[in-house]
């Protein structure tokens, strides 16, 4: 994804142009965990408010199949460090670069019970705190959506339909 896709996302998200742009310290990972399936995604932003420092609370509840995977150390399982899911080949798949949406709340999810992706052991709201949730497009032109913060990529949601429009967060 080229750096004008980021910034047409960010435009369309926010409905107003953009403003800097800034380089992470962090690299993509070159695998992922897939723990199961994304429900919801949570974020608070100040999009569409005319006063910068007031925001609102929003909730994306998907609206077709859309799938969680967690960065592997954020993936163990208990202190047998298992995973709830299978591991995904991310390397090569991620852009230069992405748009920042907002500051994450949480991710509502259904997971994996073992590392076939077939079974869901619970329903968890997965929280990460102080994080921001940014949007991006694999060369394919799929959107995917992550969580983030100074560490790096802590979970990235995919989805055929998923997509970031003007209206925020779609599919």
């Amino acid at each position: 994804m080229s750096h004008k896709n980021a910034i047409k996302i960010r435009e369309d998200f926010h409905d107003k142009p953009h403003g800097d742009s800034e380089q992470v310290s962090w690299e993509w990972p070159d695998y992922l965990i897939e723990v199961g399936d994304c429900e919801a995604i949570m974020y608070r932003s100040n999009k569409w408010q005319k006063n910068s420092r007031k925001t609102i609370d929003y909730k994306h509840v998907k609206e077709g199949e859309q799938k969680l995977m967690l960065r592997e150390d954020i993936a163990f399982h208990g202190d047998e460090e298992e995973y709830f899911g299978p591991e995904i080949n991310m390397r090569g798949e991620f852009p230069k670069s992405f748009a920042v949406l907002a500051d994450t709340i949480s991710i509502q999810a259904n997971l994996y019970e073992d590392d076939t992706g077939k079974h869901f052991s619970c329903y968890a709201n997965l929280t990460f705190p102080r994080s921001k949730l940014g949007a991006g497009k694999f060369s394919d032109g799929s959107t995917f959506v992550f969580v983030y913060d100074k560490s790096g990529v802590l979970a990235v949601v995919v989805g055929e339909v998923l997509d970031v429009i003007k209206d925020g967060i779609v599919g």
